[in-house]
């Protein structure tokens, strides 16, 4: 078999090899867990616990959060489209959360992003019917 010939099938293996290796890695190992939507009222944050109670359909629910950290991995906070933290949110403001399953327990949820919009009166109403 000629050198090229021989060279090109290991150039093929190889590449085979680390593709492989690539998408059967840690990050293809663990599925994306969805992020999911909710709208309701911010009622107060637990410093202490790291969690947040909101008013969701008329039940009480809580969330973990993380105020501080890597724009990554904590909970991002905008009131009226403007970065804030988690204690410059006012009690009893409507907002849009996001949240996933958090990753230490998955029985819990983690506030990914926490949004405080300023919503006209006059739209206040259909926001609360959701």
């Amino acid at each position: 078999m000629p050198i090229r010939v021989k060279r090109a099938l290991i150039a093929v293996a190889t590449l085979a090899v680390v593709l492989t290796a690539f998408s059967t890695g840690p990050a293809h190992a663990q599925k994306k867990a969805k992020v999911k939507q909710v709208q309701g009222q911010y009622l107060s944050f637990d410093e202490a616990t790291s969690t947040i109670k909101v008013k969701e359909k008329g039940k009480e629910q809580v969330y973990t959060v993380k105020p501080e950290g890597s724009i990554l991995t904590r909970t991002a906070v905008k009131i009226n489209g403007h970065g804030a933290k988690i204690t410059e949110l006012p009690p009893n403001s409507r907002i849009i959360l996001y949240w996933m399953p958090d990753e230490k327990d998955p029985k819990k949820r983690f506030a990914r992003t926490i949004d405080a919009p300023n919503i006209p009166e006059d739209l206040q109403e259909e926001f609360d019917k959701n």
